[in-house]
């Protein structure tokens, strides 16, 4: 009796045991599992990166207004020295305009302009090919110039011409002033706007009313 009862008990024991992982398979497998959660969480977060970069950067253009800021116009009468520059023409009216700031990847054909009214109508600018946009230097020395395509919106579109050791691949900065020569009706009172536009490696628009 006393055998059988001690078999019973160890057949028991060895029933219970036998129900339990080691320790050591438990630890092991709790590794794995953590090791496969932080590789999934790592996962997601590329693909959730990758999906919000596409929709903020869109077609992978960076916004002008990141790129550009321009004082407020100034507006000048064209004398014989300015006529002689190149950059307005005596008796003309003539806007000029700072560059603030310029990001040191942004050139010329990056930008088209125009002078416009807020919603995009005509403007005061004649279609005199001697009159248009012209970035000049702090000396009064014409870098870039590119006169009107059209009498109405006056789009500039890549027909600038360089000069003074300016190239399509100079970048802008800050020692530059754009100039607009309009001709000889003023555009004050009008609602006016000169609009830098991008054309080239950024998006939208930069904007100063006249």
């Amino acid at each position: 009796m006393d055998n059988r009862r001690g078999s019973a008990k160890g057949m028991s024991a060895w029933g219970r045991a036998s129900g339990r992982r080691p320790k050591r398979q438990l630890g092991v497998s709790t590794v794995v599992a953590t090791i496969l959660l932080v590789a999934i969480a790592v996962v997601l977060a590329a693909i959730l990166y990758v999906l919000v970069a596409g929709l903020v950067q869109g077609s992978g253009s960076a916004p002008l207004g990141g790129a550009l800021a321009v004082g407020q116009p100034a507006m000048n009468t064209g004398s014989a020295s300015t006529a002689s520059a190149g950059y307005c023409t005596s008796g003309n009216t003539c806007f000029s305009l700072t560059i603030e700031r310029a990001s040191a990847s942004l050139v010329v054909p990056d930008l088209a302009f125009k002078v416009t009214n807020g919603s995009g109508g005509p403007t005061y600018i004649t279609a005199a090919a001697s009159l248009g946009f012209s970035l000049v230097n702090i000396s009064g020395k014409v870098l870039a110039h590119a006169g009107n395509v059209a009498k109405l919106g006056a789009l500039i579109t890549g027909s600038w011409t360089y000069s003074n050791g300016m190239s399509a691949g100079t970048s802008l900065n800050s020692t530059m002033v754009l100039w607009v020569d309009m001709g000889t009706t003023s555009p004050v009172g009008s609602s006016q706007f000169i609009v830098a536009m991008a054309v080239g490696g950024y998006s939208g628009t930069v904007s100063a009313s006249l």
